[in-house]
């Protein structure tokens, strides 16, 4: 379960389905909401066709295959990211526009300290169990990354979360026992 808009929905998913004449993948929801993502809206994808769509073993993304043998893996944020605009961290706004942290200079934070330890994204992937696509997106500042996913960076670099969400300015951190 996650929160959109205030209210308690379940972010499974129940089915998914290409539709090639509009070259877009529809994702329904098990509470029946309903979402039309345009391919050309997601990162990763070839110009090979798109030869299969099913649903994760965990219910919580789809997997799109392409000719070439490509395989996106699109979690339900990502979905939820590009098609609904109540969606709190939606790609025009969302929390973002009402005052969270900048996901660009958290992106920046992220690339930054992965840099500076001759990382690749693959190497981050290793240390924090996350996909190399959604890495990249959190770099890029596409996406406001949840806590979850903050402390698995800020673990896999040895830093407490406000390293990479803290106000400029803020040098240090005192931590309560």
């Amino acid at each position: 379960m996650n929160c959109v808009t205030g209210t308690t929905v379940d972010t499974r998913l129940a089915g998914a389905a290409y539709v090639e004449s509009l070259d877009t993948l529809v994702v329904k929801f098990v509470d029946g909401r309903v979402y039309a993502v345009p391919l050309t809206e997601l990162e990763g994808r070839d110009a090979t066709p798109v030869t299969g769509v099913a649903l994760g073993s965990d219910g919580y993304a789809v997997v799109l295959q392409q000719e070439s043998g490509n395989r996106l893996e699109i979690p339900w944020d990502l979905v939820l990211y590009h098609a609904e605009p109540r969606y709190p961290f939606h790609k025009l706004g969302g929390i973002a526009a009402g005052g969270a942290p900048d996901r660009q200079e958290i992106g920046n934070r992220v690339r930054l300290e992965r840099l500076k330890r001759n990382w690749t994204l693959a190497d981050l992937s290793a240390h924090t169990g996350l996909k190399i696509p959604n890495l990249s997106r959190l770099e890029r500042g596409r996406h406001l990354p949840s806590l979850d996913t903050l402390e698995k960076v800020a673990g896999a670099f040895g830093l407490p979360v406000v390293a990479l969400v803290a106000t400029p300015g803020v040098t240090s951190v005192t931590h309560l026992t």
